[in-house]
């Protein structure tokens, strides 16, 4: 079973060691994940200006559809050429987009096929996460009250700042065997949104001269309250999570980050004009 409506997109940049390394083991995965529901025809790689010998050929190798930019843009702006350019790209338009981040790894990606059922026969719900969870256990999820067995990799604020509400939880829902629920926690990237909502959510965002992720998620809230998510998850994060020694984004320094070139995902622009950047076509 495979995906129908589904865009995928995989932003990567490998600008040190540790990063290739994590690349090479989330390609391999990804491979994985093909074998069991047939997405590449679907994805977008997008290589932000590797430095690491290797890692463009990485993709080339492993993907049918790589583009690179000659400048690192950052990881929102090579998501909005993106989301500005399958279409033409792919032939093909859709419903829902999954963004893979460069540091994910999939374990039941054989879910996803149902999530995007869901998603057709919920038209209330604009995203559904896919980030490891469990409802019986969410207390080991829980950013804000840390216990001793916390699952840091996969933390999360068991509370929507947009709207200052408490999370609530429907009871479940089964589609193919698949387990979700119900809720409204905030959107993020990293899950199988609406399309159209990621897009808009990104147009607003373009109105800023910087912006937070707290940004996206106020201007996704704007167009869809109600979210669900995965019961036991679809991937987790744990090769670059609080406890690990890989250079990561979200989480790393700011003047680290500049040292080695990267642009920071937590605070950042959209550059709009491709002007200043050029995207060519690899495979």
């Amino acid at each position: 079973m495979k995906t129908d409506k589904t865009l995928f997109l995989f932003v990567s940049c490998c600008r040190e060691q540790s990063r290739y390394d994590i690349l090479k083991q989330v390609v391999e995965n990804l491979g994985c994940v093909d074998r069991e529901i047939s997405f590449k025809d679907d994805c977008i790689a997008f290589d932000n200006e590797s430095t690491i010998d290797g890692s463009v050929e990485l993709l080339v190798q492993k993907f049918k559809h790589v583009y690179r930019s000659d400048t690192n843009v950052g990881f929102w702006s090579a998501l909005d050429w993106c989301i500005n350019n399958y279409a033409k790209i792919l032939n093909k338009d859709y419903e829902y987009v999954y963004v893979i981040e460069s540091d994910l790894i999939h374990y039941a990606a054989h879910k996803l096929p149902a999530v995007e059922r869901f998603l057709d026969e919920n038209a209330d719900v604009g995203h559904v996460r896919c980030e490891e969870f469990e409802y019986l256990n969410r207390h080991l999820y829980n950013k804000d009250f840390p216990v001793k067995d916390s699952r840091r990799y996969a933390w999360c604020k068991q509370f929507n700042a947009v709207s200052n509400s408490r999370i609530w939880f429907s009871e479940p829902i089964l589609v193919q065997g698949t387990e979700l629920r119900k809720m409204n926690f905030v959107a993020k990237v990293p899950a199988m949104n609406r399309l159209l909502f990621f897009k808009l959510a990104l147009e607003d965002l373009k109105k800023a001269r910087e912006f937070t992720e707290f940004d996206f998620q106020k201007a996704f809230y704007r167009y869809s309250q109600v979210s669900a998510f995965v019961e036991g998850g679809i991937f987790h994060s744990k090769l670059t999570n609080a406890d690990s020694s890989m250079l990561s984004g979200s989480t790393a320094a700011t003047t680290v980050l500049e040292h080695v070139g990267y642009v920071g995902t937590r605070t950042a622009c959209l550059i709009t004009a491709e002007s200043r950047y050029q995207v060519r076509h690899l495979v």
